[in-house]
């Protein structure tokens, strides 16, 4: 159930426009925070987007970057679309549900297969049906076809 209320949360985000507000801005200075401090929080998101806030913009991009290397490394993964373009993904998706509870990489997933952006050599469409579900698929479809139009 907690799985399609995230899938559906999901589905709302990517129909609204991402706006960047000045919640954004982090109180971590402008270069970022150090290699120690960084890892620390990756390992932290890895288990939960909790402290995904408490970063900023350049520390996110590098922690969808340093991700997108896991699912290339472990999964055989390509993912085209720009970390830039997935920081504003899912600054969207956890500010509409905050107490979301899933860890980075599997929120980037549901946004990468969203976005047919999942490069592993399986079909795009059945990716999408495995993962999102048959209701979420259709919602998703559609509002692909809105997006191509």
């Amino acid at each position: 159930m907690k799985t399609i209320s995230v899938l559906l949360v999901a589905m709302m985000l990517m129909t609204a426009s991402c706006s960047k507000s000045s919640e954004e801005v982090s109180a971590v200075s402008e270069g970022g925070l150090d290699p120690a401090a960084f890892q620390q929080v990756m390992t932290q998101l890895y288990v939960s987007t909790g402290k995904w806030f408490e970063l900023n913009r350049a520390d996110k991009i590098k922690a969808i970057e340093t991700v997108f290397g896991l699912f290339k490394d472990r999964e055989n993964v390509a993912i085209l679309k720009s970390p830039d373009f997935y920081v504003d993904r899912v600054d969207g998706m956890l500010r509409s549900n905050p107490a979301l509870g899933l860890n980075l990489p599997t929120v980037l997933k549901i946004l990468t297969v969203m976005e047919y952006d999942f490069y592993n050599g399986q079909n795009k469409d059945e990716l999408a049906q495995q993962i999102l579900g048959p209701q979420l698929y259709e919602q998703n479809r559609r509002r692909r076809e809105l997006e191509e139009a």
